[in-house]
């Protein structure tokens, strides 16, 4: 289910926490099948949200930290119509760590009491993430850490003409699981 153009509130990423631990298992370059679990951020032809914000949580204890990356998707057109997507493109876009916090997830949210919400994070541009953040002039990337227990925040202003971003998640066989919830930015 995507959210729609317009929407301000938060969206859960994945149905079920990623458990992936010791490598990233999602390859870049070009693939011939639309990647699953992609955050559109507006047609492929038209209006779209120029960027996302992320709130991670996940399962462990407090201070365990995982790693994530968001990576921009592109579709690659035959011609101009917007049905003739042939191809898409998958390039790392940003990376970081997220650190669990104390504080149990609230059940209105979709989480679980086991589920701790992250109260600190490190985020940092790619080099194909600064490239496009130069070219179209836009915000840095911000890293909000409130601690004791707050939600820590990623906001990624600027992800220039791609369609959608996917994120992925490396559990460094130090947390059990990792997820987010999603919201875009204009």
């Amino acid at each position: 289910m995507n959210t729609p153009l317009e929407s301000s509130g938060q969206v859960l990423y994945l149905a079920t926490n990623s458990t992936n631990t010791g490598s990233w298992s999602l390859g870049t370059g070009r693939l011939t099948t639309l990647p699953t679990n992609v955050i559109e951020l507006g047609p492929s032809q038209g209006e779209r949200a120029r960027g996302i914000e992320l709130t991670f949580f996940g399962v462990g204890t407090a201070a365990q930290a995982f790693n994530w990356r968001a990576l921009a998707i592109e579709p690659i057109f035959k011609n101009v119509s917007p049905s003739s997507i042939m191809a898409w493109e998958r390039q790392v876009f940003a990376t970081g760590t997220a650190t669990l916090g104390a504080t149990a997830g609230a059940e209105p949210y979709g989480l679980t009491s086991t589920n701790l919400l992250c109260d600190g994070c490190t985020a940092a541009l790619s080099t194909f993430g600064s490239l496009v953040k130069a070219a179209y002039a836009g915000a840095a990337i911000q890293a909000h850490n409130p601690g004791s227990g707050e939600p820590a925040r990623v906001i990624i202003p600027e992800f220039g003409n791609a369609w959608g971003v996917q994120i992925e998640f490396d559990n460094n066989a130090t947390t059990t699981s990792a997820n987010c919830f999603w919201k875009r930015t204009r």
